[in-house]
């Protein structure tokens, strides 16, 4: 697999058959225009390529990502918009493997809830912390975090902005396994061994304090 578009915030590599993207905008992988549109583009020609079997998502740096590059903010309309992206993985026909490491935050955890499975390091940290701002997620957030954790526990992410270590995030169903060893590797070994795809929106809501499901609307 060769990469569709260079790009100085995406590398794309291959091993066997699993794409490798990683996210590089230091130093906190904020979700720039570039990336995004890269990331688009990557993700397509997944997609299209016969040899490519499953993807992974992974940070390069000290973390995931941060979420939206705040310098864009209040500038013209970004193409393509973060929910643009997140739709694209989570229609992937392919495995896709959102692979974290130290900080995931707002639109960074986003992006990770698109993806079919999520792994993390033991000391990555996940939140939604845009009401600090005074918004609230707004590429989909809203809709996939109740489907992964229940209602409760997903307005008091998204109301607070606190943010969750691996080991809750896991008991909570945000994250399915914590890696132990090395990141990539253990996102390698999630492909070879989970080949069908599990999009997020999908999945009912499951209320948390008395078991009963509501079919939230997308």
């Amino acid at each position: 697999m060769t990469q569709a578009a260079p790009s100085d915030f995406l590398h794309v590599s291959q091993q066997g058959g699993v794409a490798i993207l990683t996210l590089m905008n230091p130093p906190v992988n904020a979700l720039c225009a570039q990336l995004l549109g890269a990331l688009m583009a990557a993700i397509a020609q997944a997609t299209a390529d016969r040899a490519v079997t499953a993807v992974i998502l992974i940070g390069a740096g000290r973390g995931f990502s941060a979420g939206a590059d705040i310098s864009e903010f209040g500038a013209a309309p970004i193409v393509p918009r973060l929910a643009e992206v997140c739709a694209l993985i989570e229609a992937c026909p392919k495995p896709v493997i959102a692979a974290m490491d130290g900080f995931t935050l707002g639109g960074g955890l986003e992006l990770a809830m698109a993806a079919h499975y999520r792994i993390c390091s033991s000391t990555t940290r996940l939140a939604l912390p845009e009401v600090t701002l005074g918004i609230l997620p707004g590429a989909g957030g809203t809709q996939r975090l109740p489907r992964l954790i229940g209602m409760a526990a997903a307005l008091d992410m998204m109301l607070t902005g606190a943010a969750l270590p691996a080991a809750k995030a896991q008991s909570l169903g945000l994250i399915d396994q914590i890696a132990t060893g090395d990141l990539l590797q253990h996102a390698l070994h999630l492909a070879a061994t989970h080949p069908a795809p599990r999009p997020t929106s999908a999945q009912p809501v499951v209320d948390a304090d008395d078991g009963a499901q509501v079919i939230a609307k997308t």
